[in-house]
């Protein structure tokens, strides 16, 4: 965490014991911060109240949660766990449960005056956010902007100090920008629509009123990504700079798949950049983590669009036959292929809930078939020979094997665990350690579980 003068200029790092904490919200006098410490993917975790401008942070009870405010008056905390709205003394007392909105409550607020809360409730299977609004004691839940977006994609709401209006993002035609809703200020007065602030060339997202109501500070970003080889003991430029991310080598080594950045279209090509192919549309859908077929003749990857989460995809690599390979389904994560080729492995269901299992599915009998022992697990890989499967937890935290003769899942490696890859011969596993202090690329040996950076 950081903070910087609202003027501009120099940032400073806020120190706390955490490797990892977000910021819930600041006490209404100032007089400390409100904060989550986490590990890797973690969605839910303990709370901390870190007092300003020094001191050491102390828990909150043993609760954990993934959204956290101060009411108004500092009397109060509010704070989100799965599908339950709840507050709470500040010493972690008293804990009450206003409401259940599904099928999940994101990030909340409290009216200035204390007498209204917003929150985002999200739906996994359609990837829509809307606002609901309820009363302070959590009663009389409803949306806030009904049939306002077919395909709304709504989150971080935030009052100005006066209370008169509401901002907020919205996410439309792939573009995230910075909306207000002014506050009906009395009975007769019509209700009012919401107003568009930006309208790119970045993205904007997050904003937040200044405590004269005067100004708003926003995030604001367009991604970019190169790719790099790592040739000896260094990083040199690869495909001449282009910005394109989640590079997948066909089994001749003739072709490549990649996803553009930002737009997030599929496309394949030579190796050397040439002879493009494009797989997806990026005002339909955003493609992730393609994958060839051991044949090369297909490509599997993921993708969402306006009204769903992340599904799988599978398409020919000459751009042909694009198709959802499992219609229907709330979501599916990080496809990839059996080593003949038949059958696709992946992560169905919400990640971190109890409805994500490692799962096989049959191409040609369109069975879904779990993996023993394969929930709260995600990003798999089939190893060369077809023995064994690796997986992350949820949390990011270990890399677990699961070795197909007798049904058994082991640690490997206990550390921020990403993008597990099994080497050509099989032999070892390689994975980064983005999430850590000191992030680096490892590898670990399968046969003696022995692993090295």
């Amino acid at each position: 965490m950081a903070q910087v003068s609202v003027s501009g200029g120099d940032s400073a790092l806020i120190s706390t014991p955490f490797d990892a904490a977000f910021l819930g919200d600041i006490a209404p006098d100032g007089s400390s911060l409100l904060i989550s410490s986490f590990e890797g993917t973690t969605k839910e975790a303990p709370i901390w109240i870190l007092p300003l401008p020094a001191g050491p942070p102390r828990p909150l009870g043993t609760m954990e949660v993934h959204s956290m405010v101060w009411s108004p008056d500092g009397r109060r905390l509010f704070f989100v766990q799965g599908v339950d709205l709840h507050d709470t003394n500040p010493d972690g007392s008293d804990a009450r449960k206003l409401a259940t909105l599904t099928p999940r409550i994101g990030d909340v607020r409290v009216s200035p005056d204390g007498r209204k809360i917003r929150v985002t409730v999200e739906d996994l299977k359609t990837g829509f956010s809307e606002f609901w609004e309820l009363n302070r004691d959590g009663s009389q839940p409803h949306p806030l902007l009904p049939n306002w977006d077919d395909s709304p994609h709504e989150c971080c709401g935030r009052w100005t100090p006066d209370g008169r209006y509401f901002l907020f993002s919205s996410q439309r035609e792939g573009r995230s920008s910075i909306w207000v809703l002014p506050e009906r200020r009395s009975w007769f007065q019509p209700k009012a629509k919401p107003v568009q602030l930006t309208n790119g060339p970045l993205d904007f997202w997050m904003p937040v009123p200044s405590k004269d109501g005067k100004r708003i500070f926003a995030v604001g970003g367009q991604p970019r990504s190169e790719v790099l080889r790592y040739h000896g003991r260094s990083f040199v430029p690869y495909l001449d700079g282009a910005s394109v991310t989640d590079l997948a080598f066909s089994a001749d080594g003739l072709r490549i798949a990649y996803i553009s950045v930002p737009e997030g279209a599929q496309w394949t090509s030579k190796i050397d950049g040439s002879d493009r192919i494009k797989l997806s549309d990026p005002s339909v859908m955003e493609a992730a983590l393609p994958r060839w077929s051991p044949d090369g003749s297909q490509i599997v990857f993921m993708a969402r669009t306006q009204n769903t989460d992340w599904r799988p995809h599978l398409a020919a690599a000459n751009g042909h036959g694009l198709r959802e390979l499992i219609p229907g389904a709330a979501a599916g994560f990080d496809p990839g292929w059996s080593p003949d080729g038949k059958s696709i492995l992946l992560a169905v269901g919400d990640l971190g809930s109890t409805s994500n299992k490692i799962s096989i599915l049959d191409l040609q009998r369109q069975t879904v078939v779990p993996v023993p022992g394969g929930e709260n697990l995600f990003s798999p890989r089939w190893s060369p020979d077809g023995r064994y499967l690796a997986a992350i937890t949820t949390d990011s935290q270990t890399l677990m094997l699961f070795d197909r003769t007798n049904q058994q899942w082991t640690a490997l490696a206990r550390m921020g665990i990403g993008f597990p890859s099994c080497s050509h011969d099989g032999q070892y596993l390689y994975f980064d350690s983005i999430l850590t202090d000191d992030p680096a690329f490892f590898r670990v040996r399968i046969s003696d579980r022995n692993w090295s950076a």
